[in-house]
């Protein structure tokens, strides 16, 4: 079964996540949901990297933000990130 992708639901090119690129797709939708942003209702789970994908201008359009929220999420991200 071919994987879809997390935001189109196409199968069609479709990249597995790795390490990094969940983890920052992850806390990207994290912080459009508190703002109520565009893909805020977007869910991106690790059950489901078995079945997901992503293409990358659709990751692209889940993970660009605004200049103007960088300084916001680099303070959401650290604090929503567990260090090992």
């Amino acid at each position: 079964m071919a994987k879809k992708c997390f935001l189109c639901d196409s199968d069609d090119g479709v990249i597995d996540f790795n390490d990094g690129t969940f983890k920052n797709c992850s806390l990207k939708l994290a912080f459009r949901k508190i703002k109520n942003f565009k893909y805020n209702v977007v869910e991106l789970t690790c059950a489901s990297l078995d079945f997901i994908g992503y293409h990358t201008t659709c990751y692209k359009k889940v993970t660009a933000l605004n200049i103007k929220y960088n300084e916001e999420f680099e303070n959401f991200s650290a604090e929503n990130t567990v260090s090992t």
